[in-house]
């Protein structure tokens, strides 16, 4: 018996790589809460998604959960890990608006216990657009 045959219910193998089943970051809480800054195009605040130390294995971010966008107009959410823009987000809210949608988010493996952080702009000029978003991401043995 392979080793990924004798353990597909808790791993998945993908290409050469094994990880576990996917989690959500915030994990038992609403999602966070991210800003613009004021003027279009104009990116806001880094807000912590995921806390350095929270995550205890090398991970990666397949997939962003984007609710409650506060204004229709074009978006651009990048994220952070360290000082390295590890991967671009772009979405668009138009009326009418779906409450939550995944968009695809591929980012490399990153270390255990290390944090990242997000930052939104986008086509609104009003400095209090928002979005809430969670990461969905896995984690590797």
């Amino acid at each position: 018996m392979s080793l990924i045959s004798g353990s597909i219910a808790s791993f998945h193998a993908l290409d050469d790589h094994i990880h576990s089943p996917q989690r959500a970051m915030p994990s038992n809480s609403g999602p966070i809460t991210i800003y613009k800054a004021s003027g279009a195009w104009q990116f806001g605040s880094a807000y912590p998604v995921i806390v350095s130390g929270e995550i205890l294995k090398p991970f990666d971010v397949h997939w962003v959960e984007i609710t409650d966008v506060s204004e229709n107009g074009d978006y651009c959410m990048e994220l952070w890990a360290g000082a390295v823009s590890s991967a671009t987000v772009v979405f668009s809210r138009s009326n009418p608006f779906t409450a939550s949608h995944s968009k695809p988010c591929q980012t490399i493996i990153q270390r255990a216990k290390y944090g990242m952080d997000v930052r939104l702009a986008g086509s609104p000029t009003n400095s209090g657009s928002n979005v809430g978003i969670k990461f969905l991401f896995h984690e590797y043995e």
